[in-house]
């Protein structure tokens, strides 16, 4: 009776890995589990053939066998993209949709480079880049320091401080990095330069775009080339003679 019960036992623990086994692979290759359809979103720089291309999907993989943690790995490498989410949807659809970034300067360094708003330089700039943005000069790859990338930091403030008032008297052309003596702003039309010194940059952009306004509606605007905003309460400028 024993080694029946046994054999008995033996037949009923095959038995149970053996369909186990069978419906492990009867999911496996479920045609109705088969990714058929990848829907991408968010692409604006990059395009949806290129997000599939770099997912490097295999058509057809199994919905639950998705290696979505490699796939977020290897899209977060591409240049332009900054956050991916990827969702599985039963039973045989898989989306992605990604967060470009988005440059607000372009960088000098050993070339030209797209920066975003947090800070992050994450593109050289091909020929066929779009380069109407404001330009961040000073920055030593090499010599890059803790106090350059707080200057760079303000750098971006000051753009985006500008960039948030559609309408008034200040166009960023290029903001040049010192780490001894601060921000040096240059104005696009007219070309005034501005010294902005190492610190109260907010408070100083008030006084310069105040500054402007006030000279705009008298017909002075245009005569002024160097604005210095770092002498304390003082604010000196330099106009052309005439």
């Amino acid at each position: 009776m024993k080694v029946l019960r046994i054999l008995l036992i033996m037949v009923i623990i095959c038995g149970l890995s053996a369909c186990f086994t069978l419906g492990y692979y009867y999911f496996l290759y479920a045609p109705y589990l088969q990714i058929k359809h990848v829907k991408i979103a968010g692409c604006n720089k990059v395009t949806p053939l290129e997000i599939l291309e770099r997912a490097k999907i295999n058509i057809p993989t199994n919905t639950l066998l998705v290696p979505t943690d490699a796939i977020n790995e290897r899209l977060r490498k591409y240049p332009w993209v900054d956050k991916v989410r990827l969702k599985r949807v039963f039973p045989d659809k898989l989306e992605i949709e990604i967060c470009e970034r988005r440059p607000v300067a372009i960088v000098y360094l050993d070339a030209p480079y797209y920066i975003d708003r947090g800070g992050t330089i994450f593109k050289k700039i091909a020929h066929n880049d779009p380069t109407d943005y404001p330009i961040i000069t000073g920055i030593d790859r090499c010599r890059y320091s803790k106090d350059e990338g707080i200057l760079l930091s303000h750098a971006l403030d000051l753009i985006e401080w500008i960039g948030s008032a559609r309408e008034g008297p200040i166009q960023v052309s290029e903001v040049h990095i010192d780490k001894d003596l601060g921000l040096t702003l240059y104005t696009l039309h007219p070309r005034i330069q501005v010294e902005m010194g190492l610190d109260g940059f907010r408070e100083k952009y008030g006084h310069l775009r105040r500054l402007l306004t006030f000279m705009q509606k008298n017909s002075e605007h245009g005569n002024i080339t160097w604005i210095n905003l770092n002498c304390g309460e003082k604010i000196f400028v330099r106009k052309t003679p005439g």
